[in-house]
This record gives C-alpha cells, sequence and structure tokens, in this order.
C-alpha cells in the first residue's frame, strides 16, 4: 500500500513538474496571453510538497536511534 501512495505522489509530482515547464515555454512565447495566477495554484502545490518532504526527512532521522 506504501508503494501505491510513492506511485501516486510520484505522478502528481511529474503532473506538477510538467505544468509548470509547460506555462514557462508559454509565458516566453506569448507573455500577454498568459498571467501569473494561471499557474499560481501549482506553485503553490509544488512549494508545499517540497516543505512536506523535507519535514518527512527529518522526523525520520529523528526516529532513527
Amino acid at each position: 500500500m506504501k508503494l501505491f501512495f510513492v506511485f501516486l505522489v510520484l505522478v502528481g509530482k511529474i503532473y506538477l513538474g510538467t505544468r509548470i515547464l509547460w506555462w514557462v515555454f508559454l509565458k516566453f512565447t506569448s507573455p500577454e496571453l498568459h498571467s501569473f495566477s494561471e499557474i499560481e495554484a501549482y506553485v503553490v502545490l509544488l512549494i508545499f510538497d517540497m516543505w512536506v518532504g523535507g519535514q518527512s526527512v527529518e522526523i525520520e532521522k529523528v526516529k532513527e536511534p
């Protein structure tokens, strides 16, 4: 079951990364059509994911004797 959740998180990260890179590409090709609010939710989720991922590593380090 843990492997399934790891797989879902990996798919989510790949999706978010792809959406952000696509937005950056479109921003450079036609900046007048794409605002920051279009990608704001994805950026917030990515930052939240990095924060949670960093916290879980710290928790695992504390658990080890």
